[in-house]
């Protein structure tokens, strides 16, 4: 078995560390975004020393995703999601000034983003230059959100009945994606947002 040696600790401010991303920035060497429980999002780079820390809500920060360069962020972006529900989009040359705003804010979800992922390019037909966006939330939903180059934005919501959505896949063999919900079900949905099928309490507690 391979073994892993410990290298370094990273101390970042004062609050819970609830969400982290790598940052491939080739200006800046490799960096890390941490979002903690205070609200902040804070940038170190690669040996752990702060570059910048800012407060994007006054709840937590639960979840990260980087966005490497592509048509719509030249220099690649940073997602967050929040217990507020919203979901920021910094460009990453921004996360270096002192006060940063995001370039892009997602509304939709009505409580804490619980997941954030990237669909790769070209997954979807007619994609093009557009970027797809999963989340999920506290609010029983999972979406997807279509970015296209013009920076207009679609969303397809695909809802469960109660309880938490947790997480949200792409079935690239079955061209169908998979959301796991604290009510214990597996839901299949098609690439337009029509619900397949549920497999009730595929587990015997929350997914």
């Amino acid at each position: 078995m391979i073994g892993f040696q410990h290298s370094s600790v990273f101390k970042v401010g004062t609050k819970d560390i609830r969400s982290l991303a790598i940052i491939y920035n080739l200006e800046k060497d490799l960096n890390f975004a941490f979002g903690d429980t205070g609200g902040f999002i804070s940038i170190t780079d690669s040996k752990g020393q702060l570059i910048n820390s800012f407060q994007v809500n006054n709840n937590a920060v639960a979840s990260l995703q980087y966005i490497k360069p592509c048509t719509l962020f030249s220099q690649g972006a940073l997602i967050s999601g929040g217990r507020d529900g919203i979901i920021n989009i910094y460009n990453i040359e921004s996360l270096y000034q002192k006060n940063p705003n995001a370039g892009m804010v997602l509304s939709g979800h009505s409580s804490q983003v619980c997941f954030i992922s990237l669909l790769p390019t070209d997954t979807l037909p007619n994609q093009n230059d557009s970027i797809i966006i999963l989340t999920t939330a506290w609010d029983s939903t999972a979406r997807i959100w279509e970015i296209n180059k013009e920076k207009s934005v679609k969303n397809i919501v695909l809802s469960h009945e109660q309880f938490a959505v947790w997480s949200i896949s792409y079935l690239p063999n079955l061209k169908q994606f998979i959301t796991a919900g604290a009510d214990q079900s597996l839901r299949l949905w098609d690439i337009s947002g029509q619900h397949i099928s549920t497999i009730s309490n595929a587990h015997s507690k929350p997914i």
